[in-house]
């Protein structure tokens, strides 16, 4: 069983492009602050846009981006919300994602942090 690790800093999501180059860039900030790789991920949207308007890097949702990483071997998880409260998205979606990831793989480490205030 692998050991491996990452870490997700994870928004609501958008459909503009801009949106996903703004938290890739506070990802690769958040990076060398923590000396620990952080990857863009949003809850939803943001892989419905062309790649072509990302640098031609498709953007990810956490749905996608946890089936991939558990694929290759990955059971741990730390997600970093980049919301100011605490929104349905963060107190419930999430969850739902993970305890559905959790059914696929039960061995599965996910840590959830607290959104920015409350």
């Amino acid at each position: 069983m692998s050991i491996s690790a990452k870490t997700y800093l994870i928004d609501n999501g958008s459909l503009r492009p801009q949106a996903v180059l703004a938290l890739r860039q506070l990802a690769i900030q958040l990076s060398s602050k923590l000396s620990v790789q952080v990857e863009a991920v949003s809850l939803l949207h943001a892989h419905k846009i062309d790649a072509d308007q990302l640098d031609g890097v498709p953007a990810k949702i956490v749905k996608q981006a946890l089936a991939e990483d558990i694929a290759n071997g990955v059971n741990q998880f730390y997600l970093l919300p980049l919301f100011l409260g605490p929104s349905l998205a963060v107190t419930d979606y999430l969850p739902k994602l993970v305890a559905d990831a959790k059914q696929q793989a039960p061995e599965l480490s996910v840590a959830i942090a607290e959104p920015l205030i409350g």
